[in-house]
């Protein structure tokens, strides 16, 4: 009787629909949950690709060449694509790759930006890259388990000190100096030019043939190339034999004297300053080094997780300094911020496996410092649900991480494939030597003194040929090929005697046949 009476109340509490609210679904076994999923995508249609939105950004996404044939998700590769590859294989769903501009950023307090801002609205099932998983994020979107760990970085050049300008030794003086220290070489190789005109003692009387001629060695050529013997140190074996002559030498030379030993010590202090830059490194070796200098700029990612960071009141006074910038220090890609830190002047925030990756290919970057926090990446997902999704995501994470397919994929992509050898032990001991580019200018001049040497030597045989040739009535040519004839082999000089002998000669010639 009494086994009747409870299954007649059954019954009616059946019947009156008070049975399901008298259940607890979620008490519900996993395993039916599990069994229920059709991995669904974002329209709801069984069957359909789930929409991973992604991020290029090397090593984790790259895209092919144009040229190439591949479509769809066969124009990708990388990290990112490899990792997605494993869990479709892994959890038996298909996906399409759809590379967002910017990893998403709060625009108020409903609309995101980036991934996160289509993942919210619905334009994306997953958001699949280096997505760092903050509080802030985790606030509107699930998070899977992180399947690497990362933090921020300083990306600088290993030589933050400025290149030396090829015209280095042009620095010890400004140009006023050099301006002032040219009229001054001009006016007085005048001087000398005119006073020993004047001057009796600094004339000479040669006997040649009978006929008494007096020269005098200063002459226009001679005057220069005693003024510039001079200031170079040299002895040209011209000697000022007048009184007033011997006293404006003086004066040339003292002044010499004293305008090399104020150059000398300034170039000295000059290169000396530039090995101590370069023999000590860099002088910013963390944060608090770069906060405290103004000649190098420093930013960052104009939106995303490394950007919210540095806004947190502890790294205020950093960001209020990138904020008044003008131009801007804020970049809208890596590859930009990059390219900013390798031309010099320039440190760039940024995610440490991004900057693993740069330093391993290039010589010239170097981290600085060490990380300012840690975090992980994870795959973002829409609440509710997307996220019934998360415990197969997370157990291929941790099957992934435990046989150690992440590490394996890791190496792959951020390890070239053939080491970059950075010749450290070279740079070390030639750390401060002065390289072939700051020699530039000095070979500048040597070349552009020889190249004019060369030409007027070709414009003096040019003139003594076409002299002669006037004379004796012959061409310009023949007369340069027994000019270079001579300078080349030696023999008699081709002058008009000579050649008067010469004619001389044939015409008895003549006569004797």
């Amino acid at each position: 009787m009494k086994a009747f009476l409870v299954f007649m109340l059954f019954l009616i509490l059946q019947t009156d629909g008070l049975i399901d609210k008298t259940i607890d679904k979620t008490n519900l076994p996993k395993f039916e949950a599990r069994e229920k999923r059709d991995y669904r995508s974002r329209t709801g249609k069984p069957g359909d690709p789930y929409i991973i939105s992604t991020i290029l950004n090397q090593p984790f996404l790259m895209q092919k060449p144009q040229t190439n044939r591949e479509t769809g998700n066969e124009l990708y590769y990388g990290f990112v694509a490899d990792f997605t590859k494993h869990l479709a294989d892994t959890l038996n769903f298909s996906y399409i790759l759809r590379p967002s501009k910017s990893y998403g950023s709060a625009i108020n307090e409903t609309a995101w930006s980036g991934m996160v801002g289509q993942v919210i609205g619905m334009d994306a099932d997953f958001a699949i890259a280096d997505l760092t998983i903050t509080s802030s994020r985790q606030s509107v979107v699930d998070f899977s388990k992180s399947y690497m760990t990362s933090g921020i970085g300083i990306l600088m050049t290993k030589d933050v000190a400025p290149n030396m300008s090829p015209w280095v030794f042009l620095a010890p003086f400004e140009s006023g100096v050099w301006t002032s220290a040219f009229i001054a070489f001009i006016g007085l190789s005048i001087g000398i030019f005119v006073l020993g005109r004047f001057s009796p003692a600094d004339w000479t009387t040669t006997d040649q043939t009978g006929i008494a001629q007096r020269t005098n060695q200063f002459n226009v050529s001679n005057t220069l190339f005693f003024m510039t013997g001079s200031l170079a140190g040299q002895n040209t074996q011209l000697v000022a034999r007048g009184l007033s002559t011997r006293l404006l030498s003086i004066t040339w030379w003292m002044f010499c004297f004293f305008a090399a030993a104020m150059y000398t010590a300034n170039l000295a202090a000059i290169l000396v300053h530039h090995m101590d830059v370069v023999s000590y490194g860099p002088k910013i070796q963390g944060i608090e080094d770069l906060a405290a200098q103004s000649s190098i700029k420093y930013g960052t990612l104009a939106s995303g997780s490394t950007n919210a960071f540095l806004s947190v009141p502890m790294y205020q006074r950093i960001y209020s300094t990138m904020e008044s910038e003008d131009p801007s220090v804020f970049v809208n890609s890596y590859d930009e911020g990059v390219d900013r830190v390798r031309k010099g002047g320039y440190a760039l925030f940024m995610e440490v496996t991004s900057i693993e990756y740069l330093v391993e290919r290039d010589c010239e970057l170097n981290q600085v410092g060490g990380l300012l926090d840690y975090k992980g990446y994870g795959i973002a997902m829409r609440k509710g649900h997307r996220s019934r999704m998360r415990p197969q995501f997370d157990n291929v994470i941790l099957q992934a991480r435990e046989s150690g397919f992440l590490s394996t994929l890791k190496d792959k992509w951020f390890k070239p494939k053939e080491p970059v050898i950075c010749e450290e032990a070279e740079a070390m001991n030639t750390r401060g030597s002065l390289k072939m580019r700051n020699f530039g200018g000095v070979f500048t001049i040597l070349l552009a003194g020889v190249g004019l040497s060369l030409l007027v030597g070709f414009l003096e045989m040019l003139w003594r040929a076409h002299s002669i040739s006037r004379e004796q009535g012959g061409t310009i040519s023949a007369e340069l090929k027994r000019e270079a004839r001579y300078a080349i082999f030696g023999g008699v000089a081709p002058n008009k005697e000579n050649n008067d002998t010469r004619r001389d000669d044939m015409a008895l010639h003549r006569q004797d046949n």
